[in-house]
């Protein structure tokens, strides 16, 4: 029986979109979702079963013992359960989409179904004395495996007002339908106690079996966790050694390039310089141009030795120094000056006369103010660049700003990613690497800090790094200091 309701189920079973596209209803998760949909199909084609089964029972009964109870009534109430039925297999099949989205609804509504039907059948099989009340117990515990609690709640409750109902026709409204099973001219006695305990059976075995599925679920998904756990270390592992790897490569690569690139550089100074012949200037002017690309090579080659110091895994990593955040924020803005005078700008600082101290390698907390300055340099088309630095809350914040080119919002999501450039950084045909804010980013990250980036096209962008500031160093005087 169980083959050919899973066969049937599999024939019904629907095909929707997969986890990023289809939402779930009440947050449950795709997987939880999917999983209460085939049961609902289950229970749908499990159902066809039971209507069959009532109306072989129901017609056996009407023969052998005619006048010991409505028949006919009950016969309503399965031949009303069999239509609700084939309406929802009309659901499922015809309105797939639909049934993906409301998942939670075709199963609620299943259940109170049943559960109102049941309640008129518990009423014409002698009410709540009666031989199904057990059932009620069996549904109930269906209810609470396939719906959530709030649902189940609900659903239960409505069956407990509408068995009460039941109880009240019956002892106080005095609306008793005909059930003779206790007569003994009408059948004899002991029909009514198999009748009693076939049900009680039979509910006692419905939830048994089904508690036994559910261990059986339990363990399937434990299983699979675990299977995905361990693939999920096994792939991690393996991205970890490709990582590595690919940053030896760099580092070997670059480092491996310098050489020559210096010795090509030293070699264009001396024709650039005389010391080979004189040039014309046109020879001398493609000489610069290609001076200019070496530069720009280096620098590129710089950017990813310092991307692989600052990714390295496989080295020991530098030790934390005390750092005198305002002296090296002041040093890296006086190495920008000619930068910043040979593009036409200026560099407009607002630092403190004090130490403010923040624990961090040295050497790579300047790459980032180094690679703040010369972008906002280079993007400021020539305007002023705004250095501000203060702190709030014992974290000390370092504000570079510049008034150029901007950055339009869809870029802004991936402006510290490796290798990115803004679009309109692109056009304007300013050379760059895209290395030097993932870099920032990453030394900011590894120090227990976070870096921030607002622009808009035309009205340039601020970077803003925010720090821990040694407890020591914390000024007194208010929170905000600057």
């Amino acid at each position: 029986m169980n083959h050919r309701l899973t066969t049937a189920a599999r024939r019904l079973r629907l095909v929707c979109p997969r986890t990023e596209l289809r939402p779930c209803p009440l947050g449950l998760a795709v997987d939880d979702c999917d999983t209460l949909r085939d049961r609902t199909i289950w229970l749908v084609q499990a159902r066809w079963y039971v209507v069959a089964a009532s109306l072989l029972v129901l017609g056996l009964g009407a023969w052998l013992f005619p006048t010991a109870a409505s028949w006919s009534g009950l016969m309503v109430v399965v031949a009303v359960l069999g239509a609700a039925n084939a309406a929802w297999v009309w659901q499922a099949r015809e309105r797939d989409e639909a049934l993906c989205d409301q998942v939670i609804s075709f199963a609620s509504k299943q259940m109170l179904a049943d559960f109102v039907l049941l309640s008129v059948a518990v009423h014409f099989t002698g009410g709540v004395r009666g031989p199904l009340v057990p059932m009620f117990v069996l549904h109930g515990v269906f209810s609470a495996v396939l719906l959530p609690k709030r649902h189940t709640v609900l659903i239960i409750g409505s069956a407990a007002v509408l068995l009460l109902l039941s109880a009240g026709l019956e002892y106080l409204g005095g609306w008793r339908p005909e059930w003779r099973f206790g007569d003994p001219e009408v059948a004899p006695a002991w029909v009514e106690r198999v009748l009693e305990v076939a049900f009680v059976a039979l509910a006692t075995t419905g939830a048994t079996w089904l508690g036994l599925q559910l261990a059986r679920m339990v363990r399937e998904r434990h299983q699979r966790i675990a299977t995905l756990a361990a693939e999920l270390r096994k792939r991690n592992d393996e991205l970890r050694q490709v990582d590595e790897q690919r940053l030896r490569l760099l580092g070997v690569a670059s480092h491996d390039l310098r050489s020559p690139l210096a010795a090509i550089e030293s070699r264009l100074d001396l024709f650039l310089n005389g010391f080979v012949g004189q040039t014309t200037a046109e020879q001398r002017e493609q000489l610069l141009k290609v001076k200019r690309r070496l530069r720009e090579l280096r620098s590129f080659i710089n950017d990813l030795l310092d991307l692989t110091a600052v990714e390295s895994t496989g080295g020991t990593p530098p030790e934390p120094d005390l750092v005198d955040v305002v002296a090296q924020v002041r040093e890296a803005v006086q190495d920008m000056l000619p930068l910043a005078e040979a593009s036409g700008s200026r560099i407009d600082v607002a630092l403190p006369d004090r130490s403010w101290l923040v624990l961090a390698p040295h050497a790579r907390l300047g790459l980032v103010w180094t690679n703040l300055l010369s972008n906002a340099i280079k993007y400021g088309e020539g305007k002023p660049v705004e250095v501000k630095m203060s702190v709030q809350a014992e974290r000390v914040h370092v504000t570079v700003r510049d008034q150029g080119l901007g950055i339009a919002p869809e870029d802004l999501e991936q402006l510290f990613t490796e290798f990115f450039r803004a679009r309109v950084v692109r056009e304007s045909g300013i050379p760059g690497t895209g290395l030097g804010l993932a870099i920032s980013r990453r030394v900011v990250r590894s120090v227990g800090g976070t870096i921030e980036a607002r622009s808009a096209p035309g009205r340039g962008t601020t970077f803003t790094v925010t720090l821990p500031l040694q407890p020591a160093t914390t000024p007194a005087a208010g929170p905000d200091t600057a």
